[in-house]
């Protein structure tokens, strides 16, 4: 309106930017470690965790009980238990069911430090191997650990691999467009992530919220793309969309 002369110029197609690779450029300080957070009590107990168990009554303690590398925990009076392999909430009933069997005595579980595990993280990303996280950590905390996805890795197509079989097919535009963490499988030891080539793409520029370029899945139609991109703008005109091919 300030200047009705002005001719409107075509959009930029070369400052296009590929869609949600920014995700990974601030990588984790320390993703190995995730102290602080709650565990669930589908939590599956391994060697290397840690359980406080706190006794009061007729004899106070404070108990920090490593779980050892053949899965028990040496309880006080009671002996070795067999926990590696249980959920979080089958062990703490297991070691309060034995010391409730001890007069006087009523104790309490709760988790202690928890353990690392090692996942492979091979194709496209930026220092693929072998890489050590938090045992609660899930495919995007192993994405970020290696670096993050490179340009040419699919955000889309990313799988996950266990016991030599593909267990889950993240899409993390599921994420990063809706905040839906269903597809964030959590990791379990010696998991492997791969992230093959990038599929096809597809560059939405002019007058619509997030221009960038991305990832086709499927038969995505043109209104699916334009969804992605945040719809058109108070300033694009919805009836005139041009779309260029390239063929052969």
């Amino acid at each position: 309106l300030d200047t009705p002369y002005q001719l409107l110029a075509a959009p930029s197609l070369s400052r296009l930017a590929q869609f949600g690779y920014d995700f990974f450029s601030a990588r984790a300080p320390a993703s190995g470690t995730m102290e602080n957070v709650p565990v669930s009590p589908d939590y599956l107990i391994g060697p290397g965790d840690e359980l406080n168990v706190l006794l009061w009554g007729r004899i106070n303690r404070n108990l920090d009980l490593p779980v050892q590398r053949d899965g028990t925990v040496l309880v006080p009076q009671i002996g070795p238990l067999p926990v590696a392999g249980l959920s979080f909430a089958q062990t703490q009933k297991l070691i309060e069911s034995q010391l409730d069997h001890v007069e006087g005595v009523r104790s309490d579980v709760t988790m202690g430090r928890l353990r690392t595990i090692q996942v492979f993280v091979i194709g496209q990303v930026a220092e693929p191997g072998l890489q050590t996280v938090s045992a609660l950590a899930h495919v995007s905390d192993a994405l970020i650990a290696a670096g993050g996805v490179r340009k040419t890795g699919s955000l889309r197509r990313i799988e996950l691999r266990r016991d030599n079989r593909v267990i889950k097919v993240v899409d993390l535009y599921s994420m990063l467009l809706h905040g839906d963490m269903s597809d964030d499988e959590r990791l379990q030891p010696r998991d492997v992530v791969f992230v093959p080539v990038v599929g096809p793409v597809t560059g939405v520029a002019g007058d619509v919220r997030n221009p960038a370029i991305y990832e086709l899945k499927g038969k995505e139609t043109l209104e699916d793309v334009i969804r992605m991109a945040g719809g058109v703008s108070a300033f694009g005109y919805a009836q005139r969309i041009q779309v260029e091919r390239v063929q052969n």
